[in-house]
């Protein structure tokens, strides 16, 4: 479980830093230093809303192995046969 836990967060990890690698080469191609200068708060707020967004994205992508991994910390249920009758 630890295992899981641990590719999750670097695989996010890993995901958010290519994301903001490509979100400064846009901004920087599409609007210009002399504009992110000019206006460095606006510039910061891209950043950041974009990296939220990403956030979302991961988290998305992410939830149903993390939902995965707690469902198979409970203990089976009794009611369930794996012999394959169901009762």
């Amino acid at each position: 479980m630890r295992l899981v836990v641990l590719q999750i967060l670097s695989f996010t990890f890993i995901f958010l830093l290519l994301f903001s690698f490509a979100r400064v080469v846009m901004g920087l191609e599409f609007l210009g230093l002399e504009l992110m200068s000019k206006n460095p708060k606006d510039a910061l707020l891209l950043f950041c809303l974009g990296i939220v967004s990403d956030l979302r994205l991961i988290s998305a992508a992410f939830l149903p192995l993390l939902a995965v991994m707690i469902l198979t910390l409970f203990q089976p249920c009794p009611f369930i046969s794996v012999r394959g009758r169901g009762f």
